[in-house]
């Protein structure tokens, strides 16, 4: 059906479905059964996440105008356009957090496995966990709107804007 439909995200999530059953065809239900944390951890396998941008954007992007307004600033904010005093701010496709946010869920579903023995308490840690880093992406976004302000220019984005990013990739992971 995806196949048929153009829709690559259905066929990918349908191989890794038949890969599983397959297990189980092989193996037998109290195999599966066994493994079906390790084997469901194949999802993340599928690409996924793409229709996940615009509301990853447009939730930085209140988060951020929010804060900024706890704090005092003058900030307007038009979707994903941000407008301050020192001029205006977009939160990118890029800046949306999704790569975080996946990579922070994949490794909760890991240590989640390894650590809890109850399935809610493994599902409550990987919720957790994507509500962290969407928080944390925020607040990357924050800082690299309040550096301009507190300067009172614009700045070029330009390795600042990667280091920050990456360094609190590392830290939220």
């Amino acid at each position: 059906v995806g196949r048929a439909g153009g829709v690559s995200l259905v066929e990918q999530a349908a191989f890794v479905t038949i890969l599983i059953g397959s297990i189980g065809a092989a193996y037998g239900d109290g195999a599966l059964r066994a493994w079906i944390w390790p084997l469901g951890f194949l999802y993340f396998m599928v690409p996924a996440g793409d229709s996940l941008l615009p509301v990853l954007q447009l939730a930085t992007a209140d988060m951020v105008v929010g804060a900024l307004q706890i704090i005092g600033y003058d900030i307007a904010i038009d979707g994903i356009l941000i407008q301050t005093p020192v001029g205006a701010f977009a939160v990118a496709e890029a800046c949306a957090g999704l790569n975080v946010l996946i990579a922070a869920i994949m490794l909760a579903a890991a240590f989640g496995y390894v650590s809890f023995s109850q399935w809610s308490r493994r599902i409550a840690f990987m919720a957790f966990a994507a509500a962290f880093a969407i928080i944390a992406n925020a607040v990357r976004a924050f800082f690299l709107i309040l550096h301009p302000l507190l300067i009172g220019k614009q700045a070029d984005i330009g390795p600042d804007h990667y280091f920050i990013g990456w360094a609190l990739y590392a830290v939220v992971l």
